[in-house]
């Protein structure tokens, strides 16, 4: 939880007679990034896998299938951003 949202619950727990939407709301809220980011950790987890599961044998850097492929993929995209449409 960021600092902001622990101020609001703190806030919160000084007005004890007032409803407890907001702090449920708030949790909701927590909640729904983490899903998020575990989501987004579970597709770079998939890929990692996929990409170490490329490489089942050992070779030297220079011949690492792993690394030729970021460097292509790296020298792809500052064409495509550089290309005239």
């Amino acid at each position: 939880m960021s600092l902001s949202d622990i101020r609001v619950l703190l806030d919160l727990k000084g007005r004890p007679s007032a409803g407890c939407e907001a702090v449920n709301d708030l949790l909701d809220h927590h909640l729904e990034r983490i899903r998020i980011q575990m989501d987004a950790l579970r597709t770079l987890e998939s890929q990692l896998a996929a990409l170490r599961h490329q490489c089942g044998e050992l070779h030297s850097v220079e011949e690492c299938g792993i690394l030729q492929n970021l460097s292509e993929s790296a020298e792809s995209h500052e064409r495509a951003c550089h290309t005239e449409h």
